[in-house]
């Protein structure tokens, strides 16, 4: 089992990148489109996370791939930032009781 932090590595990057992104430090092209880069590394964190039995990591990359896709919508225009919070909540919530469909390994 593997206790690299990747999570935290992805967490680090992902708010650097906003961060960025909501200062318009960085071309608008990579502004718009970051979010398909945080889904695409959650559904990867979620695989391998999944295939090595990590109820925890599923549970945290869920939260990512949520988030990642309410980001994109809110890049394309199809939801308003004042919904962040709610979806968030809801991210965690749905993190937390799908982490437990994961069987630890024993």
């Amino acid at each position: 089992m593997s206790r690299r932090p990747l999570f935290g590595w992805f967490l680090l990057l992902t708010g650097t990148i906003w961060l960025l992104a909501e200062m318009r430090a960085i071309p608008e092209g990579v502004s718009r489109w970051w979010p398909l880069a945080v889904v695409a590394l959650a559904v990867v964190g979620l695989a391998r996370a999944a295939a090595d039995h990590r109820p925890r990591a599923v549970g945290a990359y869920i939260t990512a791939l949520v988030l990642g896709v309410f980001w994109v919508a809110r890049e394309r225009g199809l939801v308003d930032d004042a919904l962040f919070l709610p979806v968030l909540v809801i991210a965690l919530g749905l993190g937390l009781i799908l982490r437990r469909l994961v069987p630890d390994r024993a």
